[in-house]
């Protein structure tokens, strides 16, 4: 039997309210939650999304970097060394010196004149140099011009004012080394007596690693420019940290310059 529509109503039963100290609790354990979930979501696309963005990125430089290679027209020139400064490394006497790596000209006169420098031009910021390919620390990368942080999102990127890999001088080329692709992850695999090859457009040119070591960020002096033909690798150390640099440095022992810079 239902009842009229005038019956009085029962009274109403209200939920207790919560205590402050539980209120407040409640109101830190969904905040924390939310920053957990934030958290996460952010790792999540530093670890993985950035990944995909740089594999992508590097489909597209390696084609670019192919038309590119095709399309060079080097010029040529003379490798003066007295320009530059001996550079401040010291080579493991495990380590042979390939011939003529130390510079000195002979003084055979019957000697045929050495030959010309291959010179290139880099392209604009963003832009592929190059491929580098370290087998002990699972580098294959195409590398481009620039160390802003749009251009190290690519992939490893060339430091503008040193000279191209290939060129006298020391060329320093930095990248991540956990997102992005982290393309120097295994940089700390390296070990003196390495080999690395990294070819621009006039051809590939492998390096002999001498010295890898941990700097300080303000030790700015493994960019400075050296005789002979040098490559500096940067990244950051340790691993998921930046308070230090991993610093890998390598002289050219082959290439299509070599001669042009050892023999000198």
């Amino acid at each position: 039997m239902s009842l009229p529509s005038d019956a009085a109503p029962g009274p109403t039963r209200r939920r207790p309210l919560l205590p402050v100290p539980s209120l407040i609790l409640r109101i830190v354990g969904w905040t924390a939650l939310a920053a957990a979930l934030g958290l996460g979501a952010f790792v999540a696309y530093q670890l993985w999304f950035t990944n995909i963005q740089a594999g992508n990125a590097q489909d597209r430089l390696s084609v670019e970097f192919t038309a590119r290679a095709q399309a060079a027209a080097p010029s040529t020139g003379t490798y003066e060394p007295e320009s530059l400064p001996l550079a401040p490394i010291v080579i493991p006497a495990s380590l042979e010196d390939p011939a003529g790596l130390d510079g000195g000209s002979s003084t055979d006169p019957d000697e045929e004149p050495l030959p010309d420098l291959i010179v290139e031009t880099a392209p604009a910021l963003g832009q592929p140099i190059g491929r580098i390919v370290i087998p002990d620390a699972e580098v294959d990368w195409v590398v481009v011009e620039g160390g802003r942080r749009s251009d190290l999102t690519l992939g490893a990127g060339h430091m503008p004012w040193t000279p191209l890999p290939g060129q006298p001088g020391n060329s320093v080329i930095s990248g991540h080394r956990t997102t992005y692709g982290a393309p120097f992850r295994h940089l700390d695999r390296l070990e003196p007596g390495g080999i690395l090859t990294v070819e621009p457009t006039i051809g590939p040119h492998t390096y002999q690693v001498v010295a890898t070591r941990a700097i300080d960020p303000g030790d700015t002096w493994v960019m400075d420019q050296w005789r002979g033909a040098w490559l500096t690798l940067t990244t950051c150390h340790p691993e998921f940290s930046a308070t230090q640099r991993l610093v890998v440095i390598a002289r050219l022992i082959d290439g299509p310059n070599a001669e042009a810079i050892l023999g000198a």
